[in-house]
């Protein structure tokens, strides 16, 4: 970053672009890190429109397999299974599916399973609900709870044991009507024989996820510190190259100068080398204070976050011919360091990628403050990003090295495509509350 590194005006009043917030906590180094439960929203809405369109297809063929006086009973039963189905279907685009996926997978395997234990207690021997032909069905219900919604092994256990319990019942129920009870028996072998299977893939499952989960914190855990490392290393290397290299080429271009000032006139050669070799020199240092406040600004430390922000756009705007806009509102005189130094990291990075791949007139910068969230948002009206599925998204080093740092704070990150055109990275980071607790940036458990 080259340029005035004194701290520009902030006008009053102005707005930031919105961003997204999360709460967060008051102390960053080196938090421990967990890993986010995984969204199950999907596999909901797969779940529940394979069991919509099951009973669009079996209902039909249901209906004229049952006697007359049986099609109330059918009806009541499917539409028990639509209700149960549809209802998960829409919850999941909802926020009570971002908040209650897990609450709703289970709701989806008791209630088809209920209403199959209905359905078997109401029409015993309607087509295909004769009872060796039900346990596929529970099988498969348990297996999905296993599997596609991640049930622990306990939860695995519980749901077949009210399985196997419930279909017990009904067997002896039907019993003393008069129906046969050996089939019920048989079945009932099988439907434990499932259970067992779905709670076998849950043990297996949960200890891969554990393995994962522990990798991954592990991984974190590194990134975290190789970025603190790092950091380190770019703040003594550029104090060095400021401070010792600086004061030397300083030295060399004063002596330079006195020893061309000291050259008669007859060596006008020599007064010409020397003084080129004075302007070398001088070129030297000036890019040697550029590439020092590049590693580490020096405004970073003297006038905060806002005014060294304003400082590298400048420099940003005159080395690309980009125009900028920087925008502040809300934030306190002084953040933590290690903040002003993830945020600095940044934008400094979005505004490299900008500048190498986005072919952009203009780029918006904004920071907004509110209470114990920071939002930031860098956009752009340049070429955007590809349009497709997510194995053409943008996955650079540069974009990695954000993600790990907003994650390192505890924070959140996306990168999407502008309201009007280009890309838009949007961050949340915590800002410490005063006198507040120090919770961990971690994450809820898996």
């Amino acid at each position: 970053m080259g340029g005035d590194t004194r701290p520009p005006s902030r006008e009053p009043g102005r707005t930031a672009a919105a961003a997204v917030h999360l709460p967060l906590s008051r102390k960053h180094a080196n938090p421990p890190l967990r890993v986010e439960p995984t969204d199950q929203r999907p596999q909901l809405r797969v779940a529940a429109a394979i069991a919509l369109v099951s009973a669009l297809c079996l209902l039909p063929l249901q209906a004229l397999a049952v006697r007359a006086d049986q099609l109330p009973a059918l009806f009541l039963i499917y539409g028990i299974h639509a209700a149960v189905a549809g209802f998960v279907l829409i919850a999941s685009f909802t926020g009570l599916g971002a908040r209650r996926a897990d609450g709703l997978g289970l709701l989806f395997v008791l209630g088809l399973a209920a209403n199959l234990l209905l359905y078997l207690y109401l029409l015993p021997y309607a087509v295909p609900t004769y009872p060796a032909l039900m346990s596929s069905a529970f099988i498969t219900l348990l297996i999905a709870g296993a599997v596609l919604f991640s049930w622990s092994t306990r939860r695995t256990i519980l749901v077949g044991v009210f399985v196997c319990a419930g279909f017990e019942l009904v067997g002896v129920a039907l019993g003393r009507h008069g129906l046969p009870t050996a089939s019920f028996v048989g079945t009932l072998s099988w439907i434990a024989i499932g259970a067992a299977l779905a709670v076998a893939c849950a043990r297996v499952l949960g200890r891969f996820r554990t393995s994962l989960i522990q990798r991954q914190d592990e991984l974190a855990a590194l990134s975290t510190r190789l970025i603190s490392v790092q950091e380190e290393q770019l703040r003594r290397l550029s104090r060095e190259l400021h401070d010792e290299l600086g004061q030397s080429l300083t030295a060399v271009s004063s002596y330079l100068w006195l020893l061309e000032r000291k050259l008669p006139p007859d060596l006008g050669e020599l007064r010409t080398r020397a003084a080129e070799a004075r302007r070398l020199v001088a070129k030297t240092l000036g890019e040697m204070r550029e590439l020092s406040q590049l590693l580490r600004p020096p405004g970073l430390d003297l006038y905060g976050l806002a005014g060294s922000l304003e400082a590298h756009l400048e420099a940003f705007r005159g080395r690309h011919r980009i125009a900028t806009k920087f925008t502040a509102d809300g934030l306190p005189e002084r953040l933590p360091e290690e903040i002003e130094t993830a945020v600095y990291r940044i934008i400094q990075e979005a505004l490299t990628n900008v500048a190498r791949h986005a072919s952009a007139k203009r780029v918006w910068v904004a920071l907004t403050g509110k209470g114990d969230e920071l939002g930031l948002e860098v956009r752009d009206d340049g070429l955007g990003l590809p349009v497709g599925d997510g194995a053409n998204r943008p996955t650079g080093i540069g974009l990695i090295g954000i993600r790990e740092r907003v994650r390192a704070l505890g924070g959140t990150v996306t990168l999407s495509s502008g309201p009007e055109g280009g890309a838009c990275l949007r961050a949340s980071l915590p800002l410490p509350r005063e006198g507040g607790p120090a919770p961990t940036a971690s994450g809820p458990g898996p």
